[in-house]
């Protein structure tokens, strides 16, 4: 496996494009809990620990949406997401958004 050290660079380098942090050696994804333990060794300073923290909160949290085909509401200023009946289907879904102050049907 690779060293914290390279790890954090691969996340760091990945987390800049809004990425999924991946092994340089073809060996897939570079799992949270890893990258949180690359994001530890490397000794930064609180403030940019709590930014890559939150970047890889944010990242890994919509691979795991994408994953299982969630799709985020279109109401205005809403944030709620919802995986369809059928996740990835080709087909039109409807989906209603269940939060009072929005209701958006889509």
């Amino acid at each position: 496996g690779l060293c914290a050290e390279c790890c954090w660079r691969c996340c760091e380098s990945s987390l800049g494009e809004g990425l999924v942090p991946a092994c340089p050696f073809k060996c897939g994804a570079v799992s949270k809990r890893r990258a949180l333990t690359a994001l530890d060794a490397a000794q930064l300073p609180p403030s940019q620990r709590e930014t890559f923290a939150s970047k890889l909160d944010e990242v890994y949290l919509g691979a795991e949406r994408a994953q299982r085909g969630a799709v985020q509401c279109i109401g205005k200023g809403c944030e709620e997401w919802y995986v369809p009946p059928v996740p990835h289907s080709d087909r039109p879904q409807r989906l209603e958004c269940s939060r009072r102050a929005c209701g958006a049907v889509f």
